[in-house]
């Protein structure tokens, strides 16, 4: 299974748990749903999605070009510690951004 499939399959076990913890915080805008915010919150993610994809697009295309790296080092490239903590920080700020959108 491609990288990729298996990270979006980890997102959704993430958000499973997170969506049946007992503990946590429910918000009003579920229960009250603001269609301007909900809008709001998809082209947030909209926008983040094309940026990266345009950032990837760009590391692929430079590393074809200078014999870099490939696909496959793409593929199973495993981020350290520090990388991972930086990378859990941004999805915190983005999930706090859009459930601000939201409410």
């Amino acid at each position: 299974m491609p990288k990729s499939r298996t990270a979006l399959t980890g997102t959704d076990a993430i958000v499973d748990a997170l969506m049946s913890d007992p503990a946590r915080e429910r918000f009003k805008f579920i229960e009250q749903v603001d269609m301007d915010r909900v809008v709001a919150a998809i082209l947030r993610l909209t926008m983040e999605v094309s940026v990266l994809r345009d950032r990837i697009d760009t590391h692929e295309s430079l590393a074809e070009k200078h014999g870099g790296y490939s696909s496959a080092d793409v593929e199973s490239y495993r981020p350290t510690p520090g990388e991972e903590q930086r990378r859990a920080e941004r999805r915190s700020t983005l999930v706090s951004r859009i459930v601000r959108d939201l409410t």
